[in-house]
């Protein structure tokens, strides 16, 4: 009969411990985060996708209290879909400098990618040259079209 109580003063507990951790939850979800719009593009060298690009925005103007650097990879059709705070996210509106490297090879070892096959051309965002603003709404962008170095 005691075992009874122990089980449900537990179970009561438990329900009670999980409701309390939805609400703390709930509460924090998106506090501080910059309201995101849906953002899509496409990367294009020499008119041919850029598969695996890796794309970065940069504000212009930090706003919120939580830094933020929208960011995407391209597809095998060079098109990519910008997170910021959540997969597939958007990004706050505002004006942006761009990069892109488009890495060459994936290190087992480290397991990260390396190398850059443009060179580190579109790498450094104030030397990039790309520039985007995002409006508050969804948009297609309109396609980044680089160029790579020349193979030696």
């Amino acid at each position: 009969m005691q075992c009874v109580d122990w089980r449900r003063a537990a179970g009561a507990l438990s329900a009670t411990t999980l409701a309390a951790l939805v609400v703390v939850l709930a509460g924090c979800g998106k506090k501080g985060w910059l309201e995101t719009y849906p953002v899509k593009g496409t990367v294009l060298v020499g008119g041919k996708p850029a598969a695996g690009a890796e794309i970065t925005l940069y504000p212009k103007e930090v706003t919120g209290d939580r830094p933020y650097t929208p960011n995407g990879k391209t597809n095998d059709s060079g098109e990519f879909t910008l997170s910021t705070f959540l997969e597939g996210d958007g990004a706050p509106a505002g004006e942006y400098d761009v990069t892109v490297v488009w890495p060459v090879r994936h290190n087992p070892i480290s397991t990260r990618w390396e190398g850059d096959k443009f060179g580190g051309r579109y790498a450094d965002k104030a030397k990039s040259g790309l520039r985007v603003t995002i409006e508050k709404q969804p948009q297609q962008l309109p396609p980044f079209e680089l160029t790579a170095p020349a193979k030696k």
